[in-house]
């Protein structure tokens, strides 16, 4: 009876399963609420995100390893994981860099990931086990702290969300991800021409060309630079909470987040969040160093005679010390405008450094310059072989870079100083944090009000902050006074460029904490007759709100619903939104034959080119047109058309948008060079379509006029040629 009841009942739940099964399988087969494309779309994004943290995980291991075997530990399990991350990639940076130049496939970019995972596959698991406690933690409790976490978790979520959009920023479409495909598509990295952007150091590009090799997902790369800047966040959160609790630290980071660049940084395939990183962790060295050589408070204590013999300097204090080079040179290894972080290092180890005597200083200032050189040397040696100039493509005139492409790019004397902005110079934080615009405006940053607002309270409630955090303010302080001091003098009296506060983004991660600190000392002031510091965390809270009601506007000017809209067609649907005319231009280049070469004027943009079937030549500096006026012969139109179509043009592709702009605007145009400009077009040009609108022409395609007869004077003069040919022969 028992066997019949249990077949029974399982035949009642065979028949159930079944049923359940077929109803559900004719409804959703009409219904569709997966659609392939919508699977495509979220499958691609989960494998982006997969392949991001495969790269983190390995590049972990590696830097734990190597601390390993440095004996170097941290405190906490979170510092140590940390610094792996930020010591490891870099150096993963340049193993891939070695094995790519002679392989970039997927075959090589995986085995050497695979080999490097099985060598350190301790510091590997250490890490993975460190993440998942991250991900364990729980929100807090009481209201304040979780209304910070939930604007940092929100606004770092919606990051992650349109880090996995298909990438649109500009830099990226010229050369943060242009670089990587090309290199991808070679099958090696090679001295790729036309470009002069791919001289740059090229540490986190190097990993997006892994990634790209690996996947060949361009959607990838953000998600890379996206998990960078949420180890960033924790790094920020951690110290601060270190210093000054938990809500310390939810606060810091989100200040962190209200710089509208930050945030968006951490959704696009840019590089800065690495040197804030390391800025970060560099910070760390310096106090690991400290406490290991018993303080900077040993000044107080020694005397002169004391002082000016030279105690030897421990192991682990060298090491940390080569530790800290190596941080300084990885920065340099991302970005050259890092320089003023690895000067400011390198000051603050001499200076802190004479608690051991001046000799033992000078010691610690070699061993932190040999090292910082020595992992920043594979790029020197890099643009010296590729690009004959190891500083390529500033300094020396070499390859496609002399003397005239150089001062157009940098425009020597275009500081502050010598315009009328010249006022700003002496309130520089205010006019960089009110006029600052996302790449937009003289600062080409945004980020924020609240770092302005806050840090200069701390004069009001420094009283009230304990030894720890006064300790590392004025290490902090010093640091960052350094590099302020820098930014300065080269806004003032160098390019403008460097008025960019892109370029010392690095800064604002130890600002983050120190505007955090100063409210936790604001709300520690008595409360009477005003509670003061119960007002300014009001306007805090107030402004983090309105930094998620912008996070959320700018998410939804993206499109997001476009692109997982599970629609066919829905990257390009995407695309064309994003990028406008520019996208569908690209798509108009698909028409011509295949192995045609398009010359691209005023435009730098070429990610989107279809390189596999044509040759597509940027114009990445923008001075395509002004060049050839001032190196081909007399600036002759013809003799400029003679010289473009030797070298192989076909076709150009004239960005109308930004040549008018220039026009208007670019103050080192000649009226002449307009005059030629519009000889060149009516006499050797024929178009082939425009893009645009009627009364707003984006792009012009031109081909070549059919060659006339020359004139006796033509004859007599002979075929236009380069004049600095041989300077731009790699």
């Amino acid at each position: 009876m028992r066997t019949r009841g249990a077949l029974g009942q399982w035949a009642v739940a065979l028949a159930t399963l079944t049923w359940l099964t077929l109803i559900l399988g004719l409804y959703y087969w009409v219904h569709k609420p997966l659609t392939p494309p919508l699977a495509a779309a979220v499958g691609g994004a989960l494998l982006d995100s997969a392949v991001a943290f495969a790269l983190l995980t390995v590049g972990a291991g590696v830097g734990g390893a190597l601390l390993r075997r440095l004996q170097l530990t941290w405190p906490s399990p979170t510092q140590a994981a940390i610094v792996s991350v930020a010591l490891g990639l870099p150096l993963l940076a340049l193993i891939l860099l070695g094995i790519g130049a002679l392989a970039l496939t997927r075959w090589s970019v995986g085995g050497v990931l695979l080999i490097l995972a099985v060598l350190t596959w301790q510091d590997g698991l250490a890490w993975l086990r460190q993440t998942s406690a991250w991900l364990r933690t729980p929100l807090p409790r009481t209201p304040w702290e979780r209304f910070l976490a939930v604007v940092v978790l929100g606004l770092a979520g919606l990051a992650l969300i349109l880090a996995w959009l298909p990438p649109s920023e500009w830099d990226a479409l010229t050369y943060h991800l242009a670089g990587p495909q090309q290199y991808v598509q070679e099958g090696r990295f090679y001295a790729a021409p036309h470009n002069h952007f791919l001289g740059f150091p090229q540490v986190v590009e190097t990993l997006f060309a892994a990634q790209l090799a690996l996947t060949g997902r361009l959607t990838g790369a953000a998600v890379l630079h996206w998990g960078i800047g949420a180890l960033l966040l924790l790094a920020v959160g951690e110290r601060a909470a270190h210093l000054g609790g938990s809500a310390t630290g939810w606060l810091a980071a989100a200040i962190l987040l209200s710089a509208r660049t930050v945030w968006t940084e951490m959704g696009v395939p840019y590089v800065d969040l690495l040197p804030m990183l390391l800025a970060m962790v560099g910070l760390n060295v310096v106090e690991r160093w400290d406490e290991g050589r018993g303080g900077p408070s040993r000044l107080h204590l020694a005397s002169e005679a004391e002082r000016g013999v030279a105690p030897p300097t421990s192991p682990e204090a060298l090491r940390l010390v080569a530790l800290l080079g190596a941080l300084a040179g990885f920065g340099l290894g991302t970005k050259y405008s890092v320089l003023w972080l690895a000067l400011a290092f390198g000051v603050v180890v001499l200076w802190r450094g004479r608690a051991d005597g001046w000799r033992a200083a000078l010691s610690y200032g070699a061993v932190y310059a040999l090292t910082a050189f020595a992992v920043f040397l594979p790029w020197l040696v890099r643009n010296a072989l590729w690009y004959h100039n190891p500083l390529y493509p500033f300094v020396f005139d070499a390859a496609e870079m002399d003397s005239i492409r150089q001062d157009w790019y940098s425009q020597p004397g275009s500081g502050l100083i010598y315009g009328d902005d010249a006022w700003q110079l002496p309130l520089l934080p205010l006019a960089a944090t009110v006029l600052g615009l996302e790449e937009a405006g003289t600062y080409g940053a945004d980020i924020g009000p609240l770092f302005l607002a806050l840090i200069p309270l701390l004069l009001l409630a420094r009283g009230r902050l304990s030894q720890p955090e006064r300790a590392w303010l004025r290490l902090a302080g010093l640091w960052a006074a350094l590099i302020l001091v820098a930014w300065w003098l080269s806004a003032a009296f160098g390019s403008y460029i460097n008025l960019q506060t892109r370029l010392v983004l690095y800064l604002f991660g130890p600002l983050a904490i120190a505007a955090a600190l100063t409210l936790r000392a604001l709300w520690m002031l008595p409360p009477r007759p005003v509670h003061l510091g119960f007002v300014v965390r009001a306007l805090v809270a107030l402004a983090l709100a309105l930094t998620v009601v912008l996070g959320l506007r700018l998410w939804a000017e993206r499109r997001v619903p476009l692109y997982f809209s599970g629609e066919e067609g829905y990257e390009r649907a995407y695309l064309e939104h994003a990028l406008g005319w520019h996208y569908a231009t690209m798509r108009a280049l698909e028409a011509l034959p295949p192995g045609a070469t398009v010359r691209f004027l005023w435009e730098p943009r070429y990610l989107y080119c279809d390189s596999e079937r044509l040759r597509c030549v940027p114009d990445s500096l923008m001075d395509g047109w002004y060049y050839a006026r001032r190196t081909v012969e007399d600036g002759d139109p013809a003799a400029i058309a003679a010289q473009w179509q030797a070298a192989g043009a076909d076709y150009l592709l004239v960005y109308e948008f930004g040549r008018a702009f220039e026009q208007e605007h670019a103050a080192l145009y000649d009226p002449a060079d307009w005059t030629a400009w519009k000889q060149f077009v009516a006499g050797h040009l024929q178009e082939v379509w425009r893009t645009g609108n009627p009364d707003d022409v984006q792009y012009i395609l031109y081909s070549w006029r059919a060659p006339r007869s020359p004139s006796p004077a033509a004859r007599e003069k002979g075929p236009g040629v380069e004049g600095h040919r041989a300077r731009q022969g790699r």
